[in-house]
């Protein structure tokens, strides 16, 4: 049903709710409920990130696969991380994964006591298993910079 002209296109690309739901079942939470709406409504899906929590979760949409590490996290003792590795064989690498709010101890210590070591650790694992190719980062700005081209992806 949804080829006829006068049928919308609606694009979903919200962030996450924080400790709730991740980008992705908040996009389909919203596309259940235009589907019962509308059903002749074309759908795409982008789930976003503004480059903490849940960044690696949306890039990921798109494709790739999650990889498991052991670094230390923001308080120092070593603990699992996760990352990616997108179809193109970049690495993605989330700081609010290894040193951020998904690391409850670490969240645990003051902000001057906390190490970004975990951030080189996972570089140096990933590197050592021929990844050449990083995203990471710290601001807003670059996730949307990289969360888009995943939307571009998922709308294809």
């Amino acid at each position: 049903m949804p080829n006829h002209p006068l049928s919308p296109v609606v694009v979903i690309a919200p962030d996450s709710f924080k400790g709730s739901l991740s980008a992705e079942q908040v996009a389909q939470a919203i596309a259940a409920g235009i589907q019962r709406a509308r059903p002749d409504a074309t759908v795409r899906l982008c789930p976003m990130a503004d480059g903490g929590e849940g960044t690696l979760d949306a890039l990921l949409s798109g494709g790739g696969e999650r990889r498991r590490l052991t670094v230390r996290g923001a308080a120092g003792p070593v603990r699992e991380a996760i990352s990616g590795l997108l179809a193109d064989g970049s690495a993605v690498v989330e700081t609010a994964e290894i040193v951020g709010i998904t690391d409850p101890v670490g969240m645990g210590v003051p902000v001057d006591a906390r190490s970004t070591r975990g951030m080189g650790e996972a570089i140096r694992a990933l590197l050592d298993a021929g990844v050449r190719r990083f995203y990471t980062w710290r601001w807003a700005a670059a996730a949307r910079t990289m969360a888009v081209p995943a939307c571009s992806r998922a709308s294809a």
